[in-house]
């Protein structure tokens, strides 16, 4: 029996265990900002324990008549809910969202997924599907639902809690928008410049009043984060580069929602075309919420070099 060996599965463990034990307490009362950092390292812990997975038999637990030390035959005995399997599938979760390449890769499957939605109506989707009112649009309201919980839920080392709520006012302002409550007021729409010059002078106070709680909230983040926008594109954090994606998808999307009209393709223009732009506009606006929560869930990681140290 070789005791040295003995010793040092028992100093794994207990560090092992200490560095759980350790987690648990920071982050339960340590500061935010530490969580990230402690979580790579208990990662980091669980990762090479996983590589050195060793079991104790002895003949108290086992029967065994004397006590041996023998490696795990494989991860697969260890089960899917193992810690040492359920750490390395986090990190490797982990590494596949902060990507510099992931948000691109996940604007092309957007967009593959609204071309083929498009072509396939009416024969396989109603045009139902995609129109106002329809189930993509009431998804999409409970995806920006889901984005606000989502980004208060994850605590980011990055954003303070006043730029996290200025945050959660402009999802709160682009849901309302795609419910359409900015024409709810008045029966026009109070984010049009022609609503400010034909309207009454009380409707105009009040349509200043509602908005300008969302204009402060965007006003806040550009002041907060303009600077960071001039820096060369290879020093931009993958956070910074999924929410450049999703401003360019909203630009994009807006353009989808107008180009019928000004381009008069309404009534010339080729069923299937008019049914793809419908969608792409609709799929597009989907994915505006699930761009945003994936940019928190990747400032959440804690601060990551720049894009050109991942390549």
């Amino acid at each position: 029996m070789n005791e040295t060996r003995i010793e040092t599965l028992l100093h794994r463990g207990a560090e092992y265990q200490r560095a759980i034990v350790e987690f648990d307490r920071l982050w339960e009362t340590g500061a935010s900002k530490q969580r990230p950092e402690r979580m790579m390292q208990l990662l980091n812990v669980i990762e090479d324990m996983s590589s050195r997975w060793y079991r104790l038999r002895s003949k108290v637990l086992d029967g065994k008549p004397k006590t041996a030390l023998t490696p795990r035959a494989n991860d697969g005995e260890r089960g899917a809910g193992h810690p040492c399997i359920a750490g390395t599938g986090a990190r490797q979760l982990g590494r596949v969202m902060m990507h510099p390449r992931t948000a691109g890769a996940a604007a092309l499957l957007v967009a593959a997924v609204a071309v083929c939605i498009g072509l396939a109506i009416p024969n396989t989707v109603p045009l139902q599907f995609v129109e106002e009112g329809g189930v993509i649009e009431i998804v999409t309201l409970f995806a920006y639902l889901a984005a606000v919980l989502g980004i208060h839920l994850l605590p980011s080392p990055q954003m303070p809690s006043r730029d996290v709520l200025a945050v959660s006012v402009v999802l709160v302002a682009m849901g309302a928008r795609e419910a359409d409550l900015h024409t709810a007021m008045y029966g026009i729409s109070i984010l049009k410049a022609r609503f400010y010059l034909d309207a009454p002078p009380h409707q105009v106070l009040g349509a200043l009043c509602v908005l300008a709680p969302f204009a402060a909230a965007a006003a806040w983040l550009l002041h907060r984060y303009a600077r960071r926008w001039l820096r060369p594109w290879s020093q931009w954090s993958v956070a910074m580069t999924t929410t450049a994606m999703l401003i360019a998808i909203a630009v994009i999307a807006k353009m989808l929602d107008r180009a019928p009209a000004v381009l008069g393709l309404v009534s010339d223009a080729p069923a299937p075309l008019l049914h793809v732009m419908l969608a792409s506009e609709e799929v597009l606006e989907l994915s505006l919420p699930m761009f945003a929560l994936l940019a928190a869930a990747q400032s959440s990681l804690g601060p990551r070099a720049s894009l050109s140290d991942r390549h």
